[in-house]
C-alpha cells in the first residue's frame, strides 16, 4: 500500500511513500496496548489482594510493577499517537492534492461563479472534510480493532478463570 504523488513532476506534494510498515508498527502498538491494559489489571488484582491480607512487601512488589507497566503505557500511547498523525499527515497530503486537482479539473471554479450565493474558501472546505474524514476512519478503524482484540483477549483471560467450558456438548479444557 503506498501513497503517491499526482504527477511524476518535481513539484509533486508528496514522494512515493510506503506506508506498510507505518501501519504494523501501529498494530504492533495497538495489541501491546491492549496487552499491558490485561497485565494492568492483573497487578491491581494483586494490590488490592496484597491490602486485603495486609502483605505490605507484596504490596509494595506489585505495586512498583504497576508503575512499570503503566510508564510503558505511557510510551505506548505518545508512540501510537506519533504513528496516527505522521499517518494522517501522509494520507491528508495525498487526499487534499486529489480533491483539489479534481476540483481544479474541469475548470468548475467557473461554474461556482453563476450560483447566487457562492461559496467561500472552497479549498479550506476541502481540506477541512478531508481532515474530517480522515480523523474518522481512524477513530472507527481504532475503535474496532481494540474493541475486538480486547473481546477476544478478556475472553481467554475468563476463561482462564472459569475453568472447563462447556460448548454444544463439547468440554473445551481451560485456557
Amino acid at each position: 500500500m503506498a501513497f503517491g504523488s499526482m504527477n511524476s513532476g518535481d513539484d509533486a506534494p508528496m514522494a512515493e511513500i510506503n506506508v506498510t510498515p507505518l501501519v504494523d508498527v501501529m498494530l504492533v502498538l495497538l495489541i501491546t496496548e491492549i496487552r499491558l491494559f490485561v497485565l494492568n489489571t492483573f497487578t491491581s488484582n494483586g494490590i488490592y489482594t496484597a491490602m486485603q491480607d495486609l502483605d505490605v512487601a507484596a504490596f509494595w512488589t506489585v505495586a512498583f510493577i504497576n508503575a512499570g507497566i503503566l510508564l510503558l503505557r505511557t510510551v505506548n500511547v505518545v508512540l501510537n499517537d506519533f504513528f496516527d498523525q505522521s499517518l494522517a499527515i501522509k494520507w491528508s497530503e495525498r487526499l487534499n492534492a486529489l480533491l483539489v486537482s479534481r476540483w481544479l479539473a474541469d475548470k468548475n471554479y467557473h461554474r461556482l461563479q453563476m450560483l447566487r450565493i457562492a461559496p467561500d474558501n472552497i479549498d479550506q472546505r476541502i481540506q477541512q472534510d478531508a481532515q474530517d474524514f480522515i480523523a474518522s476512519t481512524f477513530e472507527f478503524i481504532r475503535g474496532m480493532l481494540n474493541s475486538v482484540l480486547s473481546t477476544v483477549e478478556f475472553t481467554l483471560v475468563l476463561w482462564g478463570l472459569a475453568g472447563a467450558l462447556h460448548l454444544f456438548g463439547f468440554t473445551i479444557p481451560k485456557g
